[in-house]
Protein backbone atom coordinates (compact mmCIF):
# COMPACT_ATOMS: atom_id res chain seq x y z
CA UNK A 1 0.00 0.00 0.00
CA UNK A 2 2.81 2.43 0.86
CA UNK A 3 4.60 1.78 -2.46
CA UNK A 4 1.39 2.23 -4.42
CA UNK A 5 0.65 5.53 -2.70
CA UNK A 6 4.19 6.84 -3.28
CA UNK A 7 4.11 5.83 -6.95
CA UNK A 8 0.74 7.55 -7.30
CA UNK A 9 2.26 10.74 -5.93
CA UNK A 10 0.94 10.65 -2.35
CA UNK A 11 3.57 12.70 -0.47
CA UNK A 12 4.55 10.31 2.35
CA UNK A 13 7.41 12.04 4.13
CA UNK A 14 6.59 10.14 7.35
CA UNK A 15 5.96 6.43 7.75
CA UNK A 16 5.06 3.82 10.36
CA UNK A 17 7.92 1.33 10.57
CA UNK A 18 7.94 -1.92 12.54
CA UNK A 19 11.32 -3.59 12.98
CA UNK A 20 12.15 -6.90 14.62
CA UNK A 21 15.79 -7.49 15.47
CA UNK A 22 15.64 -11.25 15.01
CA UNK A 23 19.24 -12.30 15.51
CA UNK A 24 22.62 -12.88 13.89
CA UNK A 25 24.29 -15.68 11.95
CA UNK A 26 27.95 -16.55 11.94
CA UNK A 27 29.31 -14.09 14.49
CA UNK A 28 33.06 -14.59 15.09
CA UNK A 29 34.52 -15.90 18.33
CA UNK A 30 35.41 -12.89 20.49
CA UNK A 31 36.40 -14.44 23.82
CA UNK A 32 39.25 -16.75 24.82
CA UNK A 33 36.75 -18.76 26.82
CA UNK A 34 33.37 -19.15 25.18
CA UNK A 35 32.19 -17.56 21.96
CA UNK A 36 30.71 -14.04 22.12
CA UNK A 37 28.23 -12.10 24.27
CA UNK A 38 26.55 -9.95 21.61
CA UNK A 39 24.08 -7.09 21.76
CA UNK A 40 22.88 -4.56 19.20
CA UNK A 41 22.83 -0.77 19.28
CA UNK A 42 20.36 0.56 16.73
CA UNK A 43 20.27 4.24 15.73
CA UNK A 44 18.11 6.17 13.29
CA UNK A 45 19.30 9.47 11.83
CA UNK A 46 16.79 11.63 9.99
CA UNK A 47 17.58 13.06 6.53
CA UNK A 48 18.58 16.40 8.07
CA UNK A 49 21.32 14.67 10.07
CA UNK A 50 19.62 14.77 13.47
CA UNK A 51 19.69 11.58 15.52
CA UNK A 52 16.05 10.69 15.97
CA UNK A 53 16.14 7.36 17.80
CA UNK A 54 18.46 5.14 19.82
CA UNK A 55 17.90 1.58 21.01
CA UNK A 56 19.99 -1.04 22.80
CA UNK A 57 19.06 -4.71 22.77
CA UNK A 58 19.57 -7.22 25.53
CA UNK A 59 22.78 -9.26 25.77
CA UNK A 60 22.77 -12.88 24.63
CA UNK A 61 25.60 -14.82 26.23
CA UNK A 62 28.15 -17.24 24.78
CA UNK A 63 26.86 -17.66 21.23
CA UNK A 64 27.61 -16.82 17.61
CA UNK A 65 23.97 -17.32 16.64
CA UNK A 66 22.04 -14.99 19.00
CA UNK A 67 18.26 -14.78 18.82
CA UNK A 68 16.74 -11.56 20.17
CA UNK A 69 13.32 -11.28 18.49
CA UNK A 70 13.02 -7.76 19.93
CA UNK A 71 10.28 -5.67 18.34
CA UNK A 72 10.49 -1.94 17.77
CA UNK A 73 7.35 -0.12 16.64
CA UNK A 74 8.05 3.39 15.38
CA UNK A 75 5.69 6.13 14.21
CA UNK A 76 6.43 9.25 12.14
CA UNK A 77 9.73 7.95 10.79
CA UNK A 78 11.01 10.32 8.06
CA UNK A 79 11.37 8.71 4.66
CA UNK A 80 15.06 8.39 3.64
CA UNK A 81 16.20 8.05 7.24
CA UNK A 82 19.49 6.25 7.84
CA UNK A 83 19.70 3.17 10.11
CA UNK A 84 22.92 2.05 11.78
CA UNK A 85 23.15 -1.33 13.51
CA UNK A 86 26.24 -1.91 15.65
CA UNK A 87 26.89 -5.41 16.94
CA UNK A 88 28.90 -5.30 20.17
CA UNK A 89 30.52 -7.99 22.33
CA UNK A 90 29.87 -7.48 26.04
CA UNK A 91 32.95 -7.69 28.28
CA UNK A 92 32.69 -7.63 32.07
CA UNK A 93 36.35 -7.02 32.84
CA UNK A 94 37.21 -4.56 30.04
CA UNK A 95 35.68 -2.24 27.47
CA UNK A 96 33.07 -3.80 25.20
CA UNK A 97 34.41 -4.79 21.76
CA UNK A 98 32.81 -3.82 18.44
CA UNK A 99 32.14 -6.88 16.27
CA UNK A 100 30.91 -4.91 13.26
CA UNK A 101 28.08 -2.87 11.83
CA UNK A 102 25.62 -2.65 8.97
CA UNK A 103 23.59 0.18 7.54
CA UNK A 104 20.20 0.51 5.92
CA UNK A 105 18.37 3.39 4.28
CA UNK A 106 14.64 3.61 4.91
CA UNK A 107 14.00 4.71 1.34
CA UNK A 108 11.83 3.58 -1.54
CA UNK A 109 14.41 0.98 -2.61
CA UNK A 110 14.29 -0.68 0.83
CA UNK A 111 10.49 -0.56 0.89
CA UNK A 112 10.43 -2.27 -2.49
CA UNK A 113 13.03 -4.82 -1.38
CA UNK A 114 10.97 -5.85 1.62
CA UNK A 115 7.86 -6.06 -0.56
CA UNK A 116 9.43 -8.20 -3.30
CA UNK A 117 9.01 -11.90 -3.96
CA UNK A 118 10.20 -14.41 -1.36
CA UNK A 119 13.85 -15.47 -1.36
CA UNK A 120 15.21 -12.64 -3.47
CA UNK A 121 18.36 -10.54 -3.39
CA UNK A 122 17.89 -6.83 -4.05
CA UNK A 123 20.58 -4.19 -4.49
CA UNK A 124 20.20 -0.93 -2.56
CA UNK A 125 22.55 1.96 -1.97
CA UNK A 126 23.71 0.47 1.35
CA UNK A 127 23.99 -3.29 0.81
CA UNK A 128 22.69 -6.38 -0.88
CA UNK A 129 19.56 -7.34 1.00
CA UNK A 130 18.40 -10.94 1.02
CA UNK A 131 14.70 -11.19 1.80
CA UNK A 132 12.69 -14.24 2.78
CA UNK A 133 8.98 -13.94 3.41
CA UNK A 134 7.83 -15.61 6.60
CA UNK A 135 5.37 -15.20 9.45
CA UNK A 136 6.80 -13.86 12.69
CA UNK A 137 5.50 -12.83 16.08
CA UNK A 138 2.54 -10.46 15.97
CA UNK A 139 2.89 -9.89 12.21
CA UNK A 140 0.74 -11.87 9.84
CA UNK A 141 3.32 -11.11 7.14
CA UNK A 142 6.95 -10.25 7.64
CA UNK A 143 10.16 -10.26 5.68
CA UNK A 144 13.47 -11.44 7.00
CA UNK A 145 16.35 -9.21 5.90
CA UNK A 146 19.81 -10.75 5.94
CA UNK A 147 22.31 -7.91 6.08
CA UNK A 148 26.06 -8.58 5.87
CA UNK A 149 27.92 -7.23 8.90
CA UNK A 150 30.99 -5.16 8.08
CA UNK A 151 33.68 -6.35 10.47
CA UNK A 152 35.36 -3.86 12.78
CA UNK A 153 39.16 -3.42 12.42
CA UNK A 154 39.83 -5.72 15.39
CA UNK A 155 37.93 -8.61 13.75
CA UNK A 156 40.12 -10.31 11.11
CA UNK A 157 37.45 -12.74 9.92
CA UNK A 158 33.92 -12.55 8.53
CA UNK A 159 31.51 -10.90 10.97
CA UNK A 160 28.41 -12.77 9.83
CA UNK A 161 24.92 -11.48 9.13
CA UNK A 162 22.21 -9.51 10.93
CA UNK A 163 18.64 -10.78 10.54
CA UNK A 164 15.75 -8.34 10.62
CA UNK A 165 12.03 -8.28 9.94
CA UNK A 166 10.83 -4.97 8.52
CA UNK A 167 7.44 -3.63 7.52
CA UNK A 168 6.18 -0.22 6.41
CA UNK A 169 2.74 1.38 6.61
CA UNK A 170 1.17 4.73 5.90
CA UNK A 171 1.37 7.10 8.89
CA UNK A 172 -1.22 6.45 11.59
CA UNK A 173 -0.51 9.60 13.64
CA UNK A 174 -0.65 13.31 12.76
CA UNK A 175 2.69 14.75 11.63
CA UNK A 176 5.10 15.15 14.51
CA UNK A 177 8.39 13.89 15.94
CA UNK A 178 9.40 10.24 15.67
CA UNK A 179 7.67 8.24 18.41
CA UNK A 180 8.67 4.85 19.78
CA UNK A 181 5.47 2.97 20.65
CA UNK A 182 6.91 -0.16 22.24
CA UNK A 183 6.36 -2.93 23.04
CA UNK A 184 8.02 -2.79 26.45
CA UNK A 185 10.90 -5.23 26.87
CA UNK A 186 11.47 -6.39 30.45
CA UNK A 187 14.04 -8.35 32.43
CA UNK A 188 13.60 -9.89 35.88
CA UNK A 189 16.80 -10.64 37.78
CA UNK A 190 16.44 -13.06 40.67
CA UNK A 191 19.26 -12.88 43.24
CA UNK A 192 19.42 -15.78 45.68
CA UNK A 193 22.15 -14.04 47.70
CA UNK A 194 20.02 -10.91 48.11
CA UNK A 195 17.10 -13.17 49.02
CA UNK A 196 19.10 -14.75 51.81
CA UNK A 197 20.20 -11.34 53.09
CA UNK A 198 16.69 -9.85 52.98
CA UNK A 199 14.92 -13.11 53.97
CA UNK A 200 12.57 -12.58 51.05
CA UNK A 201 11.08 -15.61 49.32
CA UNK A 202 9.41 -15.91 45.92
CA UNK A 203 6.24 -17.79 45.02
CA UNK A 204 8.20 -21.03 44.64
CA UNK A 205 9.24 -20.80 48.29
CA UNK A 206 12.94 -20.20 47.65
CA UNK A 207 14.70 -17.25 49.22
CA UNK A 208 15.29 -14.82 46.36
CA UNK A 209 15.03 -11.11 45.65
CA UNK A 210 13.44 -9.97 42.37
CA UNK A 211 14.55 -6.80 40.59
CA UNK A 212 12.69 -5.58 37.50
CA UNK A 213 14.05 -3.59 34.59
CA UNK A 214 11.54 -2.35 32.00
CA UNK A 215 12.67 -0.49 28.88
CA UNK A 216 10.00 2.17 28.41
CA UNK A 217 9.29 3.54 24.95
CA UNK A 218 9.09 7.21 24.01
CA UNK A 219 11.05 8.77 26.88
CA UNK A 220 12.52 11.69 24.81
CA UNK A 221 9.02 12.71 23.72
CA UNK A 222 7.89 13.14 27.33
CA UNK A 223 11.13 14.12 29.08
CA UNK A 224 13.24 15.88 26.44
CA UNK A 225 15.69 17.05 29.12
CA UNK A 226 16.42 13.42 30.03
CA UNK A 227 17.94 12.71 33.44
CA UNK A 228 17.64 16.11 35.11
CA UNK A 229 16.77 15.18 38.72
CA UNK A 230 20.07 15.57 40.62
CA UNK A 231 20.57 13.77 43.91
CA UNK A 232 19.15 15.81 46.77
CA UNK A 233 21.98 17.74 48.41
CA UNK A 234 19.62 18.63 51.30
CA UNK A 235 18.98 14.98 52.18
CA UNK A 236 21.36 13.69 54.85
CA UNK A 237 21.44 10.06 53.72
CA UNK A 238 22.11 11.14 50.12
CA UNK A 239 24.99 13.33 51.28
CA UNK A 240 26.44 10.41 53.20
CA UNK A 241 26.28 8.09 50.18
CA UNK A 242 27.35 10.44 47.40
CA UNK A 243 29.98 12.11 49.59
CA UNK A 244 31.87 8.86 50.13
CA UNK A 245 33.70 7.04 47.35
CA UNK A 246 33.58 3.87 49.43
CA UNK A 247 29.79 4.06 49.86
CA UNK A 248 29.27 4.88 46.17
CA UNK A 249 31.21 1.76 45.25
CA UNK A 250 29.24 -0.28 47.81
CA UNK A 251 25.89 0.94 46.45
CA UNK A 252 26.98 0.15 42.90
CA UNK A 253 27.97 -3.32 44.08
CA UNK A 254 24.45 -3.71 45.51
CA UNK A 255 22.99 -2.61 42.18
CA UNK A 256 25.17 -5.10 40.28
CA UNK A 257 24.11 -7.84 42.71
CA UNK A 258 20.37 -7.50 42.30
CA UNK A 259 20.32 -6.46 38.61
CA UNK A 260 22.81 -9.06 37.41
CA UNK A 261 22.13 -10.28 33.89
CA UNK A 262 22.36 -13.90 32.80
CA UNK A 263 21.95 -17.10 34.77
CA UNK A 264 19.07 -19.53 35.07
CA UNK A 265 16.98 -17.24 37.27
CA UNK A 266 16.97 -14.30 34.85
CA UNK A 267 13.86 -14.05 32.67
CA UNK A 268 12.88 -11.75 29.82
CA UNK A 269 9.66 -10.92 28.07
CA UNK A 270 7.46 -8.34 26.38
CA UNK A 271 4.59 -6.25 27.74
CA UNK A 272 1.95 -5.26 25.17
CA UNK A 273 -0.28 -3.23 27.44
CA UNK A 274 -1.31 -2.37 30.97
CA UNK A 275 -2.91 -5.76 31.53
CA UNK A 276 0.42 -7.46 30.93
CA UNK A 277 2.08 -5.15 33.47
CA UNK A 278 -0.53 -5.95 36.13
CA UNK A 279 -0.19 -9.66 35.43
CA UNK A 280 3.61 -9.51 35.51
CA UNK A 281 3.44 -8.30 39.12
CA UNK A 282 0.55 -10.65 39.97
CA UNK A 283 -1.52 -7.63 40.85
CA UNK A 284 1.18 -6.45 43.26
CA UNK A 285 0.64 -9.46 45.55
CA UNK A 286 3.28 -11.77 47.02
CA UNK A 287 2.95 -14.20 49.94
CA UNK A 288 -0.70 -13.23 50.56
CA UNK A 289 0.07 -9.51 50.96
CA UNK A 290 -0.12 -6.53 48.66
CA UNK A 291 3.22 -4.85 47.96
CA UNK A 292 4.67 -1.41 47.35
CA UNK A 293 7.53 -0.85 44.89
CA UNK A 294 10.47 1.56 44.84
CA UNK A 295 11.39 2.78 41.35
CA UNK A 296 13.81 4.99 39.44
CA UNK A 297 13.43 6.08 35.82
CA UNK A 298 16.82 6.32 34.15
CA UNK A 299 17.98 8.47 31.25
CA UNK A 300 18.04 5.50 28.85
CA UNK A 301 14.33 4.87 29.47
CA UNK A 302 14.81 1.94 31.85
CA UNK A 303 12.37 1.73 34.75
CA UNK A 304 14.19 -0.12 37.54
CA UNK A 305 12.27 -1.25 40.62
CA UNK A 306 11.78 -3.84 43.32
CA UNK A 307 9.58 -4.26 46.36
CA UNK A 308 9.80 -1.60 49.04
CA UNK A 309 10.56 -2.76 52.56
CA UNK A 310 13.52 -5.14 52.34
CA UNK A 311 15.43 -4.27 55.52
CA UNK A 312 18.89 -4.75 54.01
CA UNK A 313 18.19 -2.10 51.39
CA UNK A 314 16.12 0.29 53.52
CA UNK A 315 18.27 0.49 56.63
CA UNK A 316 21.84 0.53 55.35
CA UNK A 317 21.78 2.65 52.21
CA UNK A 318 19.51 4.67 49.96
CA UNK A 319 17.07 2.43 48.09
CA UNK A 320 16.74 4.84 45.18
CA UNK A 321 20.50 5.29 44.86
CA UNK A 322 20.85 1.52 44.80
CA UNK A 323 18.27 1.10 42.03
CA UNK A 324 19.95 3.89 40.05
CA UNK A 325 23.42 2.42 40.45
CA UNK A 326 24.33 5.59 42.35
CA UNK A 327 23.74 7.75 39.28
CA UNK A 328 24.04 11.44 40.09
CA UNK A 329 20.95 12.22 38.01
CA UNK A 330 17.79 10.33 37.12
CA UNK A 331 14.67 11.23 35.17
CA UNK A 332 12.27 10.51 38.01
CA UNK A 333 11.99 8.46 41.21
CA UNK A 334 9.45 7.46 43.81
CA UNK A 335 7.19 4.56 44.73
CA UNK A 336 4.14 2.91 43.21
CA UNK A 337 1.46 0.36 43.96
CA UNK A 338 -1.30 -1.43 42.05
CA UNK A 339 -4.93 -1.14 43.11
CA UNK A 340 -7.79 -3.39 41.95
CA UNK A 341 -11.04 -1.62 41.21
CA UNK A 342 -12.57 -2.04 44.67
CA UNK A 343 -9.56 -0.60 46.51
CA UNK A 344 -9.14 2.16 43.92
CA UNK A 345 -12.71 3.29 44.56
CA UNK A 346 -12.05 3.32 48.32
CA UNK A 347 -8.69 5.06 48.51
CA UNK A 348 -8.54 7.24 45.41
CA UNK A 349 -11.85 9.03 45.74
CA UNK A 350 -11.03 12.71 45.67
CA UNK A 351 -14.66 13.51 46.45
CA UNK A 352 -14.54 11.83 49.85
CA UNK A 353 -11.21 12.66 51.48
CA UNK A 354 -12.64 12.35 55.00
CA UNK A 355 -13.62 8.74 54.36
CA UNK A 356 -10.09 8.03 53.16
CA UNK A 357 -8.60 9.60 56.28
CA UNK A 358 -10.93 7.49 58.42
CA UNK A 359 -9.32 4.29 57.10
CA UNK A 360 -5.80 5.67 57.53
CA UNK A 361 -4.74 2.93 59.90
CA UNK A 362 -2.33 0.04 59.64
CA UNK A 363 -4.04 -3.03 58.22
CA UNK A 364 -4.21 -6.08 60.43
CA UNK A 365 -2.83 -9.33 59.05
CA UNK A 366 -6.35 -10.58 58.35
CA UNK A 367 -7.31 -7.33 56.57
CA UNK A 368 -4.09 -7.36 54.54
CA UNK A 369 -4.68 -10.95 53.44
CA UNK A 370 -8.31 -10.19 52.53
CA UNK A 371 -7.28 -7.22 50.37
CA UNK A 372 -4.60 -9.36 48.72
CA UNK A 373 -7.15 -12.09 47.99
CA UNK A 374 -9.48 -9.51 46.39
CA UNK A 375 -6.60 -8.28 44.23
CA UNK A 376 -5.71 -11.80 43.11
CA UNK A 377 -9.33 -12.50 42.21
CA UNK A 378 -9.39 -9.43 39.94
CA UNK A 379 -6.56 -10.85 37.80
CA UNK A 380 -9.08 -12.98 35.94
CA UNK A 381 -9.16 -11.97 32.26
CA UNK A 382 -6.29 -9.48 32.63
CA UNK A 383 -3.67 -9.30 29.87
CA UNK A 384 -2.48 -7.29 26.88
CA UNK A 385 -4.32 -3.96 26.86
CA UNK A 386 -7.14 -5.44 28.96
CA UNK A 387 -6.48 -4.07 32.44
CA UNK A 388 -10.05 -4.07 33.72
CA UNK A 389 -10.55 -1.67 36.63
CA UNK A 390 -6.95 -1.86 37.80
CA UNK A 391 -5.14 1.35 38.69
CA UNK A 392 -1.44 2.17 38.93
CA UNK A 393 -0.72 4.80 41.58
CA UNK A 394 2.68 6.50 41.37
CA UNK A 395 4.26 9.13 43.62
CA UNK A 396 7.46 11.16 43.91
CA UNK A 397 8.42 9.82 47.34
CA UNK A 398 12.21 9.81 47.03
CA UNK A 399 14.33 11.66 49.53
CA UNK A 400 17.46 10.81 47.54
CA UNK A 401 16.39 12.51 44.30
CA UNK A 402 13.31 14.54 45.36
CA UNK A 403 11.86 14.95 41.84
CA UNK A 404 9.43 17.88 41.41
CA UNK A 405 5.77 17.04 41.94
CA UNK A 406 4.91 19.17 38.90
CA UNK A 407 6.35 16.47 36.63
CA UNK A 408 4.15 13.69 38.03
CA UNK A 409 1.48 14.19 35.30
CA UNK A 410 4.22 13.93 32.64
CA UNK A 411 5.45 10.69 34.18
CA UNK A 412 1.87 9.40 34.27
CA UNK A 413 1.47 10.21 30.56
CA UNK A 414 4.65 8.26 29.77
CA UNK A 415 3.34 5.27 31.72
CA UNK A 416 -0.02 5.41 29.95
CA UNK A 417 1.81 5.52 26.61
CA UNK A 418 3.58 2.27 27.54
CA UNK A 419 0.79 0.53 29.49
CA UNK A 420 -2.27 1.05 27.31
CA UNK A 421 -5.56 0.21 29.00
CA UNK A 422 -4.27 0.80 32.55
CA UNK A 423 -5.48 3.78 34.57
CA UNK A 424 -2.59 5.77 36.01
CA UNK A 425 -3.05 8.19 38.92
CA UNK A 426 -0.47 10.31 40.71
CA UNK A 427 -0.12 11.33 44.35
CA UNK A 428 2.45 13.87 45.49
CA UNK A 429 4.24 13.54 48.80
CA UNK A 430 1.97 14.97 51.51
CA UNK A 431 -1.33 13.78 49.97
CA UNK A 432 -3.44 12.13 52.71
CA UNK A 433 -4.46 9.38 50.29
CA UNK A 434 -0.81 8.40 49.92
CA UNK A 435 -0.50 7.93 53.67
CA UNK A 436 -3.65 5.80 53.70
CA UNK A 437 -2.41 3.59 50.85
CA UNK A 438 0.93 3.02 52.57
CA UNK A 439 -0.81 2.04 55.81
CA UNK A 440 -2.69 -0.77 54.06
CA UNK A 441 0.53 -2.52 52.95
CA UNK A 442 2.24 -4.01 56.03
CA UNK A 443 5.72 -4.26 54.49
CA UNK A 444 5.54 -0.61 53.36
CA UNK A 445 4.03 0.70 56.58
CA UNK A 446 6.90 -0.84 58.55
CA UNK A 447 9.58 1.00 56.52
Amino acid sequence: MVIKEIVMGVPHTLLDVDIVIRGCEGLPRMDLVGHADPYVIFRITSPDGAQAFNYKSSVIYNTGEPIWDEEICLRNVPLNSHCLFQIIDKDHLSTDDAIGSCQLMLDLATIMATSSSPSTTTATDSALIETTQRSHGPYRKGYQLRLPIKASPCVPVSAGYLLLALSFRSPSLPPGPLLHCGPVQYRISISTLAGVITRQSQEDGFLAFAAYKLNLAGLPNFFPAGASAHWNTSYNKARQVFGSRTLVQAVRAQHALIYQDGGQRTSRGVLRGGGDFVFLLRGGVRAKQRRYYTYVLMGDGSLCFSETGAKFFSDIMSKHAMHAGCAERVVYAGEFCLLPGKLAATYMSGANIQAVVAVDAAASLAEAEAEAADATAELEGIGGEQAGDWMLVVDNNSGTYAPPAGQLPVFAALLQHNFAGLRVEVLAVGDVRLTALQARVPSRHAV
